[in-house]
Order: C-alpha cells, then sequence, then structure tokens
C-alpha cells in the first residue's frame, strides 16, 4: 500500500492522544513503579536499530489491547523517531494502520516532556516496581478502574474492605499491574494496617 493512499484503509487503531496520559511510561513526570516489569522492558526493544526492533505496535496503556477505542501510545511516538518504528512500518504495510494515523503518528510532538529513550524511560519505571509511592498507587487505581482487562491486587490499591489477617500469617495475591505475587498488608478487625507500609 503506497503511502499516499487513503479512503480505502481504515484503521482500527486511532491516532497518538494530543498529549501522553498522566500514566505513560514515557513521562518524565510519571510516578516510578507503575507497570510490571515486563512492560518496561518493551521500551528498550524500540531503542533498537530498525530490523532488531519489535513488529507490535506500542497501544496506549488506557484501553485493553482489543478495545474499540485503542490508539498508538503517544509517549512511543514522542519518544522514538516514528520513522524509524519498524512496527510503523509494518502497521502501514499490512493494511492494519491508514496512511492519516501512521502521518498522525511520525508528525507527532509531545507537549509535555518525555525521557529521550526507551531505556531512560524504562530506568525510571523500574526503579519503583518494589514500592511504589503513594502517587503511583493513586495512578495505579485509575488504571485498574479504567482498564477491564485487569483486576485489582489488594495491593497496589486497597479495597475499602480487605480481609482480616492474623498478625504473623503471610497471605499473597497476584497483582497484575506488578507481575508478580505481593503480600497481602495485615489489618486487623477495623480494617487498619498493622504494619507501617506495605511489604516489599
Amino acid at each position: 500500500m503506497a503511502l499516499g493512499h487513503t479512503g480505502r484503509v481504515s484503521s482500527s487503531l486511532r491516532p497518538p492522544a494530543p498529549r501522553p496520559c498522566e500514566s505513560c511510561p514515557y513521562r518524565r513526570d510519571v510516578p516510578a513503579g507503575i507497570w510490571a516489569s515486563e512492560e518496561y522492558a518493551k521500551l528498550r526493544r524500540y531503542d533498537a536499530d530498525t530490523p532488531d526492533q519489535p513488529t507490535g505496535l506500542f497501544q496506549c496503556h488506557q484501553a485493553d489491547a482489543d478495545s474499540a477505542v485503542r490508539r498508538v501510545c503517544a509517549g512511543w511516538a514522542g519518544c522514538h523517531a516514528s520513522e524509524e518504528l519498524l512496527a510503523l512500518r509494518l502497521a502501514v504495510l499490512d493494511g492494519s494502520m491508514d496512511a492519516t494515523t501512521y502521518l498522525a503518528v511520525v508528525e507527532y510532538t509531545s507537549p509535555v516532556p518525555l525521557f529521550p529513550s526507551g531505556s531512560d524511560a524504562a530506568a525510571h519505571g523500574e526503579a519503583g516496581i518494589d514500592a511504589p509511592d503513594e502517587t503511583a498507587r493513586r495512578v495505579i487505581n485509575k488504571i485498574i478502574q479504567t482498564r477491564n482487562d485487569l483486576v485489582q491486587c489488594g495491593v497496589c490499591a486497597p479495597p475499602p474492605a480487605a480481609p482480616v489477617v492474623t498478625p504473623g500469617q503471610q497471605r499473597f495475591k497476584h497483582c497484575p499491574l506488578a507481575g508478580r505475587e505481593i503480600p497481602l498488608v495485615e489489618r486487623d478487625q477495623d480494617n487498619e494496617s498493622l504494619i507501617e507500609e506495605t511489604p516489599p
């Protein structure tokens, strides 16, 4: 398909948002530790030379992967030299992206500061995985409320009525955002935490 060809191929993938979302791992002001390590590892792979890059487009984390409102990640488009992205080239060639969306990605400029590379963004994000701060937890909770394919682990964003755990008893629950088992916070009968902070 020629790039100038428009109108025949319709893209179900929307162009980047006007500004990267507050949970975008490419934003310099995003709290660390919001995403699982596997998500941060993806960022580095797009820094590679074009032939060595992933073939899949990097979509915004605010929508489910198969959502009708899915879009190209604005941070991804703004951080990387878009015309050098293998995934973007292949999406046009296989018809999964139309020329209008392609041009919107290539011409995208972020109005907020982004990390200069996927590696820098990943290093920042990974630094907080084991102990996300309160700001990160608030953002995680927003993501959980937005995404239909994620479940709340009870640690990233504790539910209002957490189960009572006897002191000394350790229970774990899988957190899809952290991508691992996380200890539940011990609570007494009044749902008060028995420890000062969430265990690592």
